[in-house]
């Protein structure tokens, strides 16, 4: 699965958009991919676009392992937010289940349907961050 990283709102946000499978691979591209562009430092804000997402192919095992691996970075992800936007209804769920799954980090994450709906709401808690 392909990402691609780029910014909204005079590059406060990070726009991370995902097409195609969604697997521990892709997963774990994506991390790897995020650290390496020290995004953790770079944007407190960002929307995880999974409209172009046409398939899930990641447990719920799987997703855990991707949970475990970003809770290494509590101090990175401190006050951060998090928008994951998917209209397949697999990979909706799947957000939901990441949304629950790390309620014991310091970030908000919310799951919405419509981009639109994302990006009001991170734009609107900018005194937040």
């Amino acid at each position: 699965m392909p990402w691609t990283f780029s910014n909204l709102e005079e590059d406060t946000i990070l726009v991370s958009r995902l097409d195609g499978i969604l697997s521990k691979p892709s997963l774990m591209d994506y991390y790897h991919q995020y650290l390496n562009a020290e995004y953790f430092s770079k944007y407190k804000k960002e929307i995880v676009d999974g409209r172009g997402i046409s398939k899930v192919l990641c447990t719920a095992s799987e997703q855990q392992q991707f949970v475990d691996l970003i809770s290494k970075h509590p101090e990175e992800l401190r006050g951060s937010q998090v928008a994951m936007v998917a209209d397949n209804p697999v990979a909706y769920g799947m957000f939901r289940m990441f949304e629950i799954q790390r309620d014991d980090l310091a970030y908000e994450v919310r799951v919405f349907r419509e981009f639109d709906e994302a990006l009001k709401w991170l734009t609107a808690t900018n005194n937040r961050v």
